[in-house]
Parts: C-alpha cells; structure tokens; sequence
C-alpha cells in the first residue's frame, strides 16, 4: 500500500508539471521496464532533478521535454548532469542558449567531451567556421548526435544530387536538420516536386538557397498552389513565384491577397499587380508601410509605374533615393522614365561618378532639409 501511496504521489507531482497522462504513463512505463527503482526512489529523483534544472532556468515546460525525449535522464545523478552541462557551458554557449540547446535535444548531455570536442572540430575542419558550427548547433543540436560517418555521407548524398561541396555545406549550415533527413525521403520529395511541375534543375537551384522546402510536405504545397491561383495566377506562374521566393512557402493565401490589395488600392489595376508579383515575388515580404511609402514618393517624382516595369527597383531605401534625387535636381539633371537608373546605379560607380557615397548624399539632404526648416 505504502509503494501504491507513493507511485500516487509521483503521478500527481508529473501533473502538477503539465504532464498529460498518455506523456508520464509513456515516462514512467519505459523507465519501470529498465529500471527497478521503487516508486519513492522515482519520486526524490524527480524533485532532485526538477530542483537543478529550475534553479539552472529551465521552466516546467522545458522539463517536460526533456524527460518525455530522454526519459533515461531519470538514471542519471544531479552531480552527471552538472558534468555535462559544464562541457556544454566550456565550449562558450550563453546561458539561454544551453537551455535551448539542452531541451531540444537532452541527449548531449551523455556525450563525452572528448567526442563533443572531436565532432565541433570535425565540422571545422570540413571548413565551417567557428560561428558557422555554433549557429548550426543551436539550429539543431541533434547534429552533434550524428558520427562523422555519417556526416561525410550525407554531404556525399547531397553533392550526387548536383549540388558541389560548397553548395553541399551552405545547405546544411542554412537547414542543419538536413544532416538528420532520411535521405530516400529527400530523393522521393525531389520526384514529386517535379511530378507537381517543378524543374528539377530549378528544384536543386531551389534546395542551395532555400533547402527548408524540404520541410514542407507535397500536399501542402499542392493546396498553396491551388490557393494563389484562386488569386488570378496560372500554375506555371506560381510555379514561376515559388522557384523565386522562399517566403511563398509560409505566406498564407489571406496575406498574399491583402498585400495584392494594397498595392491596387495605390493606382494599379489587378493585371499590374498580377505582373509586379510574377515579376518580383519578394514584394510580398516588403512591409505594408514601406510599400506605401515608397510607391507614394514614387508617384511623387512621375514614377508611378516603376513598380511595374522595374520592381527590383524596390529594395532600395526612399532616403537613399529623395538624397540621389535631389542631388541630380540641383545639377538641373529632371529624373524621368527615360533616365531613372541613375537613382540606382550601384554605389562604386555613384562614387566613381561623383565621388559620395551613399552616406554623404542622405547626410547632404538632411542637412540640407534642416537648414529649409529654420
């Protein structure tokens, strides 16, 4: 009876973590099986264990993940843990970072420093930088659980895919989780992507710069599809539209057609705003306010359709362009259509032409504005 009290209690001290009871049986099953601990035993592990990792900083949340991914954590004395912390602490993570480092993946606190060490330094050596390697694991800790082997041979997977050893490394830097993809998988989503109009050398071109497509599953990209077309597109255009930019594979149909709105509700008919986005997908990750600002000064200068005929024209900052507008104003050069590049030539010439820079010319204007307002 006395065991049966106890087992009570360290259901009701899981509860009180936010444990669901499919997630505590899951734990405290699996742990049973392995281990003959008594069920009072369990309960002063637990309390030990949650009293160093809360007053480490990790909330109940955090706790919960880590004993529903890595039960066996549950063998483990505070003094191992502490061990394994301090090796993750040595290798200069912030405090926040080895929270999140150790609540994604709990199992790094079983791996030796040695072997922590050896594969840091094989990511090194394969030519990442110390930073690159840093921000990989805090992406996905996970990477540090993979043997070099295995490393080596997901980069050889990669490259037969057509990508070289550079293109290879830049993937897995950008999506580290790469190095854990069932690469069949990866090789099967590659075939669909093609099946549903894809070309196959625009999807690998797709995986070097945004290897998180990946991620998404056919059928949801087949629904986005369907949901821009319903926008006025046609299926090769948006086809067209997500080869060019990532973020289509986020943006939701609603944010799309209230960016689309927006831009039409500025002077443009439907068509036009149809032809800005096939021509220039990244628009619909420009903020509201900033499409309005700039297409407004604009208008201003008797540019009104450079949204349509040149968008890429767009990236630049107002400020930059009023400072190079006026600049050639007061040179009596009137900026038009026939002539609008000279807004945007890149800043090595604007400095071999004119000897400023970009900076001199905002700096010029405003000042030039604060003399006008005195």
């Amino acid at each position: 009876m006395k065991d049966l009290n106890n087992y009570k209690k360290v259901e009701d001290f899981l509860i009180s973590l936010g444990l669901e009871k499919k997630e505590y049986e899951k734990v405290l099953n699996s742990f049973f099986k392995n281990h003959r601990y008594s069920n009072e035993t369990m309960l002063v592990k637990l309390k030990e264990l949650y009293e160093y990792f809360n007053n480490y900083g990790f909330n109940n949340k955090a706790f919960v993940s880590i004993m529903t991914s890595f039960f066996v954590i549950l063998t483990y004395d505070v003094e191992t843990i502490k061990n394994g912390m301090k090796v993750i602490e040595n290798f200069g993570f912030s405090h926040d970072e080895i929270i999140r480092i150790v609540k994604n993946t709990p199992v790094i606190l079983a791996i030796k420093e040695e072997r922590l060490t050896y594969r840091i330094n094989r990511y090194l050596s394969m030519g990442f930088s110390k930073k690159n390697v840093f921000d990989m694991i805090k992406k996905a800790p996970s990477i540090l659980t993979r043997s070099e082997n295995f490393i080596d041979k997901r980069i050889e997977d990669y490259m037969s895919l057509g990508v070289n050893r550079e293109d290879a490394l830049k993937m897995l830097y950008k999506t580290p989780t790469l190095v854990t993809y069932n690469f069949d998988r990866i090789k099967e989503k590659i075939d669909n992507l093609v099946a549903i109009g894809f070309k196959r050398e625009k999807v690998i071109e797709i995986l070097k710069t945004n290897p998180s497509i990946l991620s998404y599953s056919i059928d949801g990209i087949k629904n986005k599809i369907e949901e821009i077309m319903s926008l006025g597109f046609t299926h090769d255009e948006v086809i067209y539209i997500y080869s060019l930019n990532k973020t289509m594979y986020t943006n939701t149909k609603e944010h799309i057609e209230r960016k689309m709105n927006l831009i039409e509700s500025l002077g443009y008919s439907k068509e036009q705003v149809i032809k800005l986005v096939k021509n220039y997908p990244a628009v619909l990750s420009v903020k509201e306010e900033s499409i309005i600002e700039k297409i407004n000064y604009y208008d201003s200068i008797g540019l009104h359709d450079l949204v349509i005929f040149d968008p890429k024209q767009l990236i630049q900052s107002v400020s930059l362009s009023r400072a190079r507008h006026d600049f050639y104003y007061a040179q009596g050069i009137n900026i038009n259509t026939a002539n609008y590049r000279k807004l945007f030539i890149g800043e090595k010439s604007f400095i071999k032409q004119h000897n400023k820079t970009n900076k001199d010319i905002i700096a010029e204007y405003d000042q030039k504005r604060l003399l006008l307002q005195k």
